[in-house]
């Protein structure tokens, strides 16, 4: 059985914004809001959140977060983009999941560069901080 950290790296679309477009023939279809391609340099793109997921029963849009986040590690990476909610709510996750990871990859768009920047955040210094404010 394969290893998690040898698995393909994948990117978490935590909230892929979708807007309406009308098609010639007047039917009106979903489309991303924006073109996420160059973040397939960091992995497979993985959608988690529709935008109907962040109402109606909390529960289960915990529920949906942790059921595509549960096995997370080095290799992934979470696209900061969409409902600030949704990116609040992984991260919290990836917390009180806390484990197979040492770090997390965060990536941003650089509108100046028109590339994604990539940002690791330590699990030591998440523990660290923890240590300090208990």
């Amino acid at each position: 059985m394969e290893s998690l950290k040898e698995r393909d790296p994948r990117v978490f679309i935590i909230h892929q914004v979708l807007i309406p477009l009308k098609g010639s023939d007047g039917v009106v279809e979903w489309h991303s809001r924006h073109n996420y391609e160059m973040a397939k340099e960091y992995g497979r793109l993985i959608n988690v959140l529709e935008t109907r997921d962040f109402f109606g029963d909390p529960e289960r849009f915990m529920d949906i977060l942790a059921n595509k986040l549960h096995d997370f590690n080095d290799n992934d990476s979470i696209l900061c983009t969409g409902d600030p909610l949704g990116l609040l709510a992984s991260g919290m996750i990836l917390m009180a999941l806390g484990g197979g990871w040492s770090r997390v990859r965060i990536l941003r768009w650089n509108k100046h560069t028109s590339k994604y920047d990539s940002f690791d955040i330590r699990a030591r210094a998440m523990q660290l901080i923890q240590e300090h404010f208990r």
